[in-house]
C-alpha cells in the first residue's frame, strides 16, 4: 500500500509501506518465494519512486517515506531470511532516493518499526514483555517524517515494540 500526498494538484510526497512475509527460510523455502517478496517489498516502491521522483524534484522539498521494518536493520531469524533481505534491500532504496534528491530538496526516511498489530501479524505470539504497537503509532512517526523542514533530514527512525540492544 502506498499513498501519494498532494497539494492542490501537485505531488508534496510518497508514503510506501509495502509488505508481505512469506517465509524465506535460510535451509528450505522456495526460492519463488524469495521471489515475490522482493517484488512486493522492493521492486513495487522502486517502480513508485521512479514514477514520482521528478515531481518530487520540482517541488524544491519532496518527501519520501519508506515504511521498511526493523528485519531491514538486523536479521533475528533464519526463517525469515527472504523477508529480512528484501528489506535491507529497501533501506539501500531509501538511502540511494536520499542520495539522488538532495540537491534537489527530496528528503527521503525510512521508519522501521518492530511488531505492529496488522493482519501479517495476526497469528504471531510476543514473548512476555513484549507487545504490538498500534498502527497509529507509526501513522504518527510517518506524520512526523513528513513536516520535517529540510535542514534536519532524518535518514531513519526506529520505533521498537521491545527492549533490545539496538546496536
Amino acid at each position: 500500500m502506498s499513498e501519494t500526498i498532494s497539494h492542490f494538484g501537485k505531488i508534496d510526497g510518497l508514503v510506501m509501506n509495502a509488505g508481505v512475509e512469506l517465509g524465506g527460510d535460510l535451509e528450505g523455502d522456495s526460492e519463488e518465494e524469495f521471489d515475490e517478496m522482493f517484488e512486493v517489498n522492493f521492486k513495487g516502491p522502486l517502480r513508485l519512486v521512479r514514477e514520482a521522483l521528478p515531481e518530487l524534484r520540482k517541488t524544491g522539498s519532496g518527501r519520501i517515506i519508506n515504511v521498511v521494518s526493523l528485519a531491514g536493520k538486523r536479521p533475528r531469524n533464519p526463517k525469515i531470511l527472504g523477508y529480512s533481505a528484501s528489506k535491507f534491500a529497501a533501506m539501500s532504496l531509501t538511502n540511494a532516493i536520499r542520495i539522488s534528491g538532495w540537491d534537489d530538496g527530496v528528503r527521503a526516511t525510512s521508519v522501521c518499526p518492530g511488531m505492529v498489530r496488522t493482519r501479517m501479524t495476526d497469528e504471531v505470539t510476543v514473548p512476555d514483555g513484549e507487545f504490538k504497537m498500534e498502527p497509529e503509532a507509526i501513522a504518527e512517526t510517518i506524520s512526523y517524517a513528513l513536516t520535517l523542514p529540510n535542514s534536519a533530514a532524518v535518514a531513519e527512525i526506529l520505533v521498537n515494540s521491545r527492549l533490545e540492544s539496538m546496536f
